[in-house]
């Protein structure tokens, strides 16, 4: 589903933001509503590993490895995905600027470029507020300070970058229809 005038381009979006921001619930919208396919490595990590919560896999031994394992997976399904002419969201908490780059990335092995219409999408959300989700979710460790050394913001790149805050209910609802209208099929 391309943008006005670029009707046979996919669009490629990745998801930016620290956990419980609302990555997965606006992906999901993608998928549901907008016909996006949708990359996740919480999933994938559920699937392949047993556990979603990042802080639980980090403990694993060998979890470096696996982590670089599931990143080429993700990079060679989204790929395939464009390739296709596929829409595609990668819902990944992508707290640096070279991983959000490796997955906006559309150079092929070959040397080609794959066309795509890419958008970074991150999700700013105040610190108290993650910190309520998180516990809501029965989680016990504070993701500001888990991630507070690992955060970079985002810039653009070759990539748009599109900033939202999710705070409150009405954004969240605001972003799903500004979303509808930039994704939609006319």
């Amino acid at each position: 589903m391309a943008g006005p005038g670029e009707t046979n381009v996919p669009n490629l979006v990745a998801m930016t933001g620290l956990p419980c921001s609302g990555k997965t619930k606006i992906s999901n919208y993608l998928v549901n509503r907008l016909g996006f396919v949708r990359l996740s490595f919480d999933m994938m990590r559920e699937q392949l590993y047993g556990v979603t919560d990042y802080p639980t896999f980090i403990q694993q031994p060998g979890w470096s490895a696996k982590e670089q394992s599931m990143f080429g997976v993700i990079q060679a399904s989204k790929y395939q995905l464009i390739g296709g002419g596929l829409d595609v969201v990668i819902d990944s908490t992508a707290s640096f600027r070279s991983i959000r780059d490796m997955l906006m990335d559309t150079r092929t092995q070959e040397g080609g470029v794959l066309p795509a219409r890419k958008l970074l999408i991150y999700l700013k959300v105040e610190p108290v507020v993650i910190r309520n989700r998180s516990s809501g979710k029965g989680r016990n460790q504070d993701p500001i300070a888990m991630w507070s050394d690992y955060w970079e913001e985002p810039v653009e790149s070759d990539y748009g970058v599109l900033t939202y805050e999710n705070n409150r209910p009405e954004d969240l609802v605001r972003i799903l229809e500004d979303l509808d209208k930039r994704f939609h099929r006319q």
